[in-house]
């Protein structure tokens, strides 16, 4: 988890069992629109939005150290800070962490504890009829949807982090979908290379998984 996370990545377990170090794809199309009008239509059941402050910060710094080798000598001061400049409050956050070799590994660190701050800020909860969207698709963790509810003032793009699917023996089929803010989890995945390579990169495949942790 330590490597995966200064590479900007994340480690979990798809249905079928199968590890998967990476991350989301925030290029992807979004898979289906959901609407919620104050006259009742639309092709939403339901819609929450929960907001909180808690555990939300304005800047993370990191102070690392990083141990010695064979070719170099320890380091016990390296720092990253990164600020949140949407959110006004001075809410400063402090987290002494090991085993970094740069400043830069220590920004990174700083700005995966920021996304996760964000994370925890703000969910949206909805429920759609059945298990697909409009084109097809199961509903699964790793989307984008579109999401516009005059009554919630939401009209944005989200990143679905978790489903619960509900019904079965007579009682009708719902998804409970449980959606983010949009392109903050994990936003340091694929980086591009600092060196330039020849021929083609392989483009990273990306997994569905049941929920992300």
């Amino acid at each position: 988890m330590k490597v995966a996370e200064v590479s900007g990545l994340w480690p979990w377990i798809a249905t079928d069992g199968t590890l998967i170090i990476g991350g989301p794809d925030y290029s992807a199309a979004p898979v289906d629109s959901l609407v919620m009008n104050r006259d009742g239509t639309g092709n939403l059941l339901y819609l929450t939005k929960h907001t909180s402050i808690a555990g939300r910060y304005s800047e993370v710094t990191v102070l690392t150290q990083g141990h010695a080798t064979s070719e170099r000598n320890g380091v016990r001061n390296h720092k990253g800070t990164i600020k949140d400049s949407g959110f006004t409050l001075y809410r400063p956050h402090i987290q002494v962490m090991g085993d970094t070799d740069t400043d830069e590994e220590a920004t990174t660190r700083a700005r995966k504890l920021l996304s996760d701050s964000r994370l925890k800020a703000l969910t949206i909860t909805a429920v759609v009829h059945g298990v697909r969207t409009t084109g097809g698709t199961a509903w699964m963790p790793g989307q984008r949807v579109a999401v516009k509810s005059a009554i919630h003032n939401i009209d944005a793009i989200y990143f679905i982090m978790g489903r619960e699917v509900r019904g079965g023996r007579g009682a009708p089929l719902t998804t409970t979908l449980t959606l983010k803010e949009d392109g903050i989890w994990t936003p340091d995945a694929y980086p591009k290379s600092r060196h330039k390579k020849k021929g083609k990169q392989q483009v990273p495949t990306y997994h569905s998984w049941e929920e992300i942790p």
